[in-house]
C-alpha cells in the first residue's frame, strides 16, 4: 500500500534517532473493574489486530510503502502487580508506561502496535495500547478502544460482534493519491 504524505513525514522525524521515533508512540491505558476472562480478552484483542490492516503492517525500506501481512502473530503480556503496596504498584506502572513509551518500534520489521494487560487487584486491570503514530493516532486509539469492548463482549458471550465493516487503510491511502491528482486538490493548495 503506498504511504501518505504525512506518514512519509513522521517516518523521516522518526529516522532522526530512537527519541525523535519515541516521540510518535501513541499510548493509552484502558482501566477494567470486574471479572475478566482473559481468553476473551486475548481473543478480543487477536481480532483487533486481525480487523485493521495497519495494525499488521510494516514500511518498506524507502518508506513509500506500508507492507500489511494477512497474518501476524500478536501477544498480549500479563503483569500480575496485585500482590504489590499501592505505592509499589504505583511505582511499577509508572515503570512500565515510560518502558512502553521510550521503546523504540521497528518500523521495517514490526510490530508497530503492542499491548499489554496488567492486574493491579483481584478485579482490576489496565490494558495499554501503544502504536507508533505512522499507524496509529489519538483518535484510532479511541476507535480501537470501542471495539475492544464490542469483540471482548462478543468473544465472553458468543456471537458475533455489532461492528461495522471496518474501513482499510490501503482504500484511504489510495483516496488520498487520488484526490492529490484532482482539479479539488489545486483549489485547496492554492487557498
Amino acid at each position: 500500500v503506498p504511504t501518505t504524505e504525512a506518514q512519509r513525514e513522521v517516518l523521516t522525524a522518526s529516522e532522526m534517532g530512537v527519541d525523535a521515533s519515541c516521540a510518535y508512540n501513541e499510548s493509552v491505558s484502558l482501566e477494567l473493574k470486574g471479572t475478566l476472562d482473559l481468553a476473551a480478552i486475548e481473543r478480543a484483542m487477536h481480532e483487533l489486530v486481525k480487523r485493521h490492516e495497519s495494525l499488521r503492517a510494516t514500511l518498506n525500506a524507502s518508506g513509500t510503502r506500508m507492507l500489511v501481512t494477512d497474518e501476524v502473530r500478536f501477544e498480549l503480556p500479563y503483569t500480575d502487580l496485585s500482590s504489590l503496596s499501592e505505592a509499589e504498584c504505583n511505582k511499577q506502572l509508572d515503570a512500565i508506561a515510560q518502558k512502553d513509551m521510550t521503546t523504540p518500534f521497528d518500523l521495517r520489521n514490526g510490530p508497530l502496535f503492542r499491548a499489554q494487560l496488567i492486574k493491579i487487584a483481584g478485579d482490576a486491570h489496565l490494558l495499554r495500547l501503544c502504536g507508533h503514530h505512522v499507524v496509529c493516532d489519538g483518535w484510532s486509539l479511541g476507535i480501537m478502544m470501542a471495539e475492544i469492548s464490542a469483540l471482548y463482549n462478543s468473544a465472553k458471550n458468543g456471537g458475533a460482534p455489532k461492528l461495522p465493516e471496518a474501513s482499510t487503510f490501503s482504500e484511504y491511502s489510495l483516496a488520498t493519491i487520488d484526490f492529490a491528482k484532482s482539479p479539488d486538490h489545486g483549489t485547496v493548495e492554492r487557498y
